[in-house]
């Protein structure tokens, strides 16, 4: 009688695990989908740079060293809004 409680557990623990994978086959499974698939493959190369770039200012930033070599918004680079309006309006 125990042997056979035993088995069932066991086809209920191997059903579970089948079910639930572990973190790393989960993991290995959603990269082999990712390189398989070009266009997926290429959205996470275009994520993985902009999440780099923003790890990369954000220490930057952190440790007061400047990533860019210039800040467009704080120079004012380039005509002011109220001139490129005027423009497109023909005034």
């Amino acid at each position: 009688m125990l042997t056979a409680e035993r088995s069932d557990e066991a086809e209920e623990e191997e059903k579970i695990q089948l079910s639930n994978p572990s973190a790393s086959v989960r993991a290995r499974a959603i990269l082999q989908s990712i390189v398989s698939n070009k266009g997926a493959l290429i959205g996470a190369i275009i994520v993985s740079i902009f999440a780099i770039v923003s790890i990369v200012e954000y220490l930057g930033q952190r440790f007061g060293l400047k990533v860019t070599p210039y800040n467009p918004i704080a120079i004012g680079v380039g005509p002011a809004l109220s001139a490129i309006l005027k423009l497109s309006n023909g005034n």
